[in-house]
């Protein structure tokens, strides 16, 4: 599965009609880094908080990167449904190993949203999606408003709030 999410393309690109798009490592990618960079500045476990990350879109490479949010719309059923995909995945992947049920922990914890770094990863994936879009506006001209729009929705801590000013 490691390998397989270098193949699986971003959905929300495809549907935008953006001509090769990013897939889900490099988006993973992005978003470590950006932990590794602002986590000092948001009170979090960094360590931690990209370990969540990397896990965090691993189960992609089973069940494909599944849209469940579209602007300020969103399916809590279907959101619901892909959590427990992933962290079934994740245990799956890892189980053969002595740390595998503490990655499934941490992908559950990162679904279930209570912890500050599950709920710094949600807004650093919604600011990583944030700085792609305005790269794909700025070659392809295409409106990406309703991303912008989802990640204002979903970034709620002051600093990380100031660098997506920055980038819309």
């Amino acid at each position: 599965n490691v390998g397989k999410v270098k193949r699986v393309k971003r959905s929300g690109w495809v549907r935008e009609g953006i001509n090769h798009p990013e897939d889900v490592a490099d988006h993973s990618y992005r978003t470590a880094v950006m932990a590794m960079v602002f986590g000092k500045y948001l009170n979090v476990d960094v360590d931690k908080l990209i370990k969540m990350i990397l896990l965090h879109d691993l189960g992609e490479g089973s069940i494909g990167d599944k849209v469940v949010e579209r602007g300020i719309e969103v399916d809590v059923e279907a959101r619901e449904e892909k959590d427990k995909e992933e962290v079934e995945t994740v245990r799956k992947i890892f189980s053969v190993i002595d740390e595998g049920d503490s990655f499934a922990k941490l992908q559950e914890e990162s679904s279930k949203m209570e912890t500050k770094e599950a709920k710094i990863l949600k807004q650093l994936e919604r600011l990583e999606m944030a700085v792609q879009a305005l790269e794909y506006e700025e070659e392809s001209g295409t409106d990406l408003t309703q991303l912008f729009d989802n990640a204002s929705m979903h970034i709620t801590d002051d600093y990380l709030k100031e660098i997506l000013k920055t980038v819309i």
